[in-house]
């Protein structure tokens, strides 16, 4: 994916240098989208899917090539990413900076990635120029030049992200795993190839390339924004439609050999935690059993009745620290993934054992109908979300809509109202016996264990209001009558300023907890009233999605929470009951410290985190600003539910707390609502703070932290 590697900040330079209750029953009759999509295939063949939405006055334009690291070759593996980066160095009549610029010039947001299957090319802007953005992309992708002066830049950053992903834990995990899943088809080339093809692949195999895969009738347009539809396609033939239909070669025939018996392959990596994939094939989309064995993979991820989470990380002694599990879809195959962590390898053995009995005893699977209903609402919420969130719908829909088609993922949520328990039990029966599969171990090297163990524009519909609260709270709303999303974001202020200096790290660390129990509900009530609503909740940064922690700042703390409208009043109660009244369970609190202790010691090892880190510290010397806002080991494991408590009434004082509120609701009776249930939060200790300067250098001040690692990381 194309990103800005180069962070700047003033006043001081620093390197990092690398060495050469129950749920609810809910309704099924939850509307998938504002309006319905209109598909269709243009004369040159190119097939479009037109999704209004008038939620925001945005647009989004997503081309899926059906070009991906499955159509290469061993002799030119990555072409597919090196080419996608070179799309953006300039055509016949656009310049680089004329195509990436002039979209973010719009106020708009340009970007692409490549898969397995597919590359996709997204473009976001204002509405009311579409019609430019829409040229530009279609100037990228049909008249696109390789300036031969911009192949050794693009070289060494396709390189370098090689180099990047091989320092990343989880991605040298997911080699391993992909090698041996898919052993013997092109599945198991990596998507970015290997250093030495990228070095010497030449330009004209990859103008080759190119010319091959990148013609219309290979192609996907998805549109999803405030347009009319007819305006639309008029568009879209004067721009996507001007380029003429040429025959495609054929497709090399790939074959994906199945998975008979029981195969366990082991290795050992720089890591620091250890890491366990299983897969197990499935039948693919257009098999009766798809549909309940995607709710099965939903209810395996659902902590409350999970019981892969039972076995593996609930209880005295878990045996993993975190578990996953996904349906992988493609034209080939399909199969469940299971990704489970541990903090110790001895336990990987018992957990590819567990994974085993759970497969096998899985057509015996008890969950009460509600639960499923309440899945089934989060699925078609989730729905939502996304297509209001317009690129990222297609961030996460890729796949399926360049496999399975648009209309199968449009019909998708209404279909898995229809599956039932026994549905999943016969499938489950069928196709999951535990008996062939494919599962990888990776342990840290013994040397590394030890270590490691030590802003769109507005419609003018939309109006505001800002107030304070009985108890002091500010708030503040934003109504759109046109969105169905109901989200809140609440943020406390002086996050590391308010921490005492013996627990630094612990407003992070309330963040994590605010799942994990309150006065009037458990853990487990939470997490279901959370699904019966669809919600979508986030108190902390995701330290696996690089680039995106723009809220990881030690000035303040952040919690997003969003669902739709008709489910506005029980969220609203929900969030303010775990921000006013969490109780902090030892038991739990045990089981978040080893998350966080994993997680610092994946930070201690990134060039990034640890130039960041160095950068505050030289800025900020002695104060609060200079502490890692995660904490450090001997801290995070000092933390008790009783200062844990003491902390939330202060980090969440009322007069120390900001919630705003977007809603279709009108600006009083989102107020009436707030007033209701964050206005009842008790008054707490709001803290007296000192705010730390900046230091005010003389001249030129540096800081170096030599890594082992590739990477030469700066901030100035």
């Amino acid at each position: 994916m194309k990103s800005l590697r180069v962070l700047l900040n003033v006043v001081i330079g620093v390197i990092c240098l690398g060495s050469v209750g129950v749920a609810q029953t809910v309704p099924a009759n939850v509307a998938p989208a504002a309006s319905p999509a209109t598909t269709y295939r243009m004369s040159n063949g190119m097939e479009v899917i037109l999704q209004e939405n008038h939620a925001s006055r945005m647009i989004s334009s997503i081309v899926f090539v059906k070009s991906g690291a499955k159509y290469e070759s061993v002799y030119n593996n990555g072409a597919t990413h090196f080419l996608e980066h070179l799309l953006f160095n300039g055509t016949a009549t656009r310049t680089q900076d004329e195509i990436s610029d002039r979209i973010e010039n719009l106020g708009g947001y340009i970007n692409a990635f490549t898969r397995k299957e597919l590359t996709a090319y997204m473009s976001l802007v204002p509405a009311a120029y579409i019609a430019e953005a829409l040229d530009i992309q279609q100037d990228m992708l049909f008249n696109s030049i390789f300036p031969k002066e911009q192949f050794p830049k693009e070289r060494k950053i396709v390189i370098e992200e090689i180099h990047k992903d091989n320092d990343n834990p989880e991605y040298v995990a997911q080699t391993f795993f992909e090698q041996w899943a898919y052993r013997g088809s092109p599945y198991a080339r990596p998507v970015l190839g290997y250093e030495n093809l990228i070095s010497t692949i030449s330009r004209e195999e990859i103008i080759d390339y190119y010319r091959t895969y990148y013609q219309p009738s290979n192609m996907i347009a998805l549109v999803i924004g405030d347009f009319e539809t007819p305006e639309m396609r008029d568009l879209l033939e004067t721009t996507f439609g001007q380029h003429p239909a040429k025959p495609l070669p054929p497709r090399p025939e790939i074959t994906v050999p199945p998975v008979v018996g029981k195969t366990v392959k082991r290795t050992t990596a720089d890591i620091g935690e250890t890491y366990v994939n299983m897969h197990v094939r499935v039948p693919n989309h257009t098999d009766p059993s798809y549909l309940p064995m995607t709710l099965l993979v939903e209810v395996l991820n659902e902590r409350a009745m999970s019981p892969l989470y039972e076995r593996l990380v609930d209880g005295a002694s878990p045996l993993a620290t975190q578990t996953g599990v996904s349906l992988e879809t493609q034209d080939e195959f399909a199969a469940l993934n299971f990704s489970i962590t541990t903090d110790d390898p001895a336990n990987a053995d018992a957990i590819v054992a567990d994974l085993e009995d759970l497969l096998a005893g899985l057509s015996n699977l008890t969950v009460p109908q509600q639960d499923l209903n309440a899945i089934v609402t989060r699925m078609r919420v989730e729905e939502l979300f996304l297509r209001e969130k317009l690129h990222y719908y297609a961030i996460m829909r890729a796949p399926m809509v360049v496999t399975a088609g648009f209309e199968f993922l449009d019909e998708m949520p209404n279909r898995m109202a229809q599956v039932s328990l026994v549905d999943i039990q016969q499938a489950a029966a069928q196709h999951l016996t535990g008996d062939d599969y494919v599962a990888t171990i990776v342990t840290p090297t013994a040397e590394e264990s030890a270590e490691e163990t030590a802003a769109a524009e507005d419609t003018p519909k939309t109006t505001y209001g800002k107030r304070r609260l009985t108890n002091g709270m500010t708030a503040i709303v934003k109504s759109n009558p046109d969105s169905r999303v109901f989200a809140i974001n609440v943020l406390g202020k002086h996050r590391s300023a308010c921490e005492p200096p013996e627990l630094v790290g612990i407003s992070d660390f309330v963040n994590r907890m605010l799942v994990s129990g309150t006065e009037t509900r458990t853990a487990d009530q939470i997490s279901r009233e959370l699904t019966a609503i669809g919600a979508e909740l986030t108190t902390n940064d995701n330290p696996y999605i690089p680039y995106d922690d723009r809220y990881t700042t030690p000035q303040y703390t952040f919690i997003k929470f969003a669902t739709i409208d008709e489910f506005a009043p029980k969220g609203v109660e929900l969030l303010a009951d775990m921000i006013g009244n969490s109780i902090f369970p030892p038991d739990e609190v045990a089981k978040v410290q080893k998350q966080v202790m994993g997680i610092l010691g994946m930070k201690s090892g990134s060039t990034r985190d640890v130039c960041r880190q160095l950068y505050y510290q030289s800025l900020f010397k002695d104060g609060a600003y200079a502490h890692p806002v995660l904490g450090t080991h001997a801290g995070v494991m000092s933390f008790t539910s009783d200062n844990l408590q003491s902390h939330l009434k202060t980090l969440y004082a009322p007069r120390n707390t900001i919630v705003s509120c977007a809603t279709n609701l009108d600006v009083e009776r989102a107020f009436e609502l707030l007033e209701n249930s964050f206005g009842q939060i008790a008054p707490g200790s709001p803290p007296n703070v000192t705010i730390s300067r900046p230091v005010d250098p003389t001249g030129v001040v540096t800081a170096h932290e030599p890594m082992e690692k590739e990477q030469v990381y700066i901030y100035i």
